[in-house]
């Protein structure tokens, strides 16, 4: 699983407080089109789950600034990660 560095972020999980430091990212849906639905998973330094929930590209626009090849999925981190 490729995970991505980023600032320290307060999350809760499970009823406790943690710090997420590091997230993946994966796309649970895709038309090919116009849309696209990312999930992502926020982990704390040890790589605990420390929470997720969804990113969405909608209208074509927004689906054309990101490339869906191995190569473009990195793009996916940067806009995700600006959260």
């Amino acid at each position: 699983m490729k995970t991505a560095q980023i600032k320290p972020y307060p999350a809760f999980a499970n009823g406790k407080r943690m710090v997420a430091t590091q997230f993946n990212v994966v796309s649970i849906q895709d038309n090919l089109f116009d849309h696209v639905i990312f999930k992502y998973t926020l982990l704390d330094a040890g790589g605990a789950w420390a929470g997720e929930s969804t990113f969405e590209l909608n209208g074509i626009d927004q689906y054309s600034t990101w490339f869906a090849t191995p190569e473009g999925a990195v793009n996916v981190y940067d806009y995700v990660g600006n959260f």
